[in-house]
């Protein structure tokens, strides 16, 4: 499943060490406490399902649609990893497989 989105951010997913500092700053972590709404847990499923290992359901998408794109993550990451262009990219590539989610 190697296609453009994968070419562009790999490297930068692979960055992730999964500190946790993303984790401290994320208001929708804040607010519902779920690993995989931490900016942390998107990268992990993002990975997941460009490798081909997570399907896009409602779920995953619901999932990455949780952000407030405040974009906390990206300032906070000791890795550099650009959190909120993985996740805005993400989200423009799930448009249309879910009628009830609009993009933003």
């Amino acid at each position: 499943m190697a296609d453009a989105f994968l070419k562009k951010h790999e490297n930068s997913l692979l960055k992730c060490i999964y500190c946790g500092q993303c984790r401290y700053v994320c208001p929708m972590l804040t607010k519902d406490g779920w690993e995989s709404t931490a900016p942390r847990g998107k990268m992990q499923l993002i990975y997941g399902w460009k490798k081909g290992e997570i399907p896009v359901d409602d779920r995953f998408i619901e999932r990455i649609y949780q952000c407030s794109t405040c974009d906390r993550c990206t300032k906070e990451c000791p890795s550099g990893v650009p959190v909120l262009e993985i996740i805005k990219d993400s989200k423009r590539a799930c448009e249309g497989k879910n009628r009830s989610i609009s993009a933003f």
